[in-house]
């Protein structure tokens, strides 16, 4: 698979405007290149550490469990299934192994030029996809969850809140921890990171409107006069 270098947006496009849109693409931008690429926080940990996934698994539910019942008192509804939980712990930052991945390929690339300014970012593309719907109950306890899957499966969110809507999440549940997740039809690797935020700045793709809160508000406003 060949990896095309990008140092602009418009570089950017040209290359989008060649996926094949009859089918359905998903993105994942990340700004440096990982020793394990494509995994979640809690796979990479695994791997990081050499811990096999199945030793781990009561320590990963535990994890889960802890969140599950402490978060309610901040959730505006409790009629959340297991695995609407899980996608709101990964997106809170738990260590679960969801991976994040976008609908919106413009996001995806603020995700791979955002940090890191001297290192290459990369972007992975994915049109081989399998929904998590299509095969399986998601109301279902989360460990029956984990025990049945035996392939990468995209989840759609729940909108519980404006960073999902904003961002264009999807969740990628792999058959494992720290398997590859998904098959990837193309490889991107960003440079020039500083000028290409400047150019989704102009089309308003930047650190306010995919994350809606004031401290990335002010953190907006303060970028501007250092660019």
């Amino acid at each position: 698979m060949s990896k095309k270098i990008i140092k602009s947006l418009k570089d950017y496009l040209k290359i989008i405007e060649k996926v094949d849109i009859s089918k359905e693409n998903i993105y994942r931008g990340e700004s440096k290149e990982y020793d394990f690429p494509m995994l979640s926080n809690w796979g990479r940990l695994l791997k990081i550490k050499g811990k096999a996934p199945d030793k781990y698994l009561d320590r990963e539910l535990n994890l889960f469990y802890q969140f599950k019942n402490n978060s309610i008192a901040h959730l505006k509804s409790h009629n959340y299934s297991d695995l609407d939980f899980l996608m709101i712990a990964q997106h809170h930052g738990l260590y679960t192994r969801l991976v994040d991945f976008t609908l919106n390929p413009l996001v995806a690339l603020f995700f791979a030029a955002n940090k890191h300014p001297y290192r290459r970012g990369y972007i992975y593309i994915s049109d081989r996809i399998s929904y998590f719907s299509e095969k399986y109950d998601k109301n279902e306890p989360i460990d029956k969850i984990f025990n049945k899957s035996n392939e990468s499966l995209c989840i759609i969110p729940p909108k519980f809140d404006n960073r999902i809507v904003s961002q264009s999440s999807v969740f990628v549940l792999p058959s494992c921890p720290t398997n590859s997740i998904i098959d990837i039809s193309n490889i991107l690797i960003i440079s020039n990171k500083e000028e290409i935020l400047k150019e989704l700045n102009h089309v308003n793709i930047n650190e306010y409107t995919l994350f809606p809160q004031l401290d990335k508000l002010t953190k907006h406003i303060n970028r501007k006069v250092e660019m």
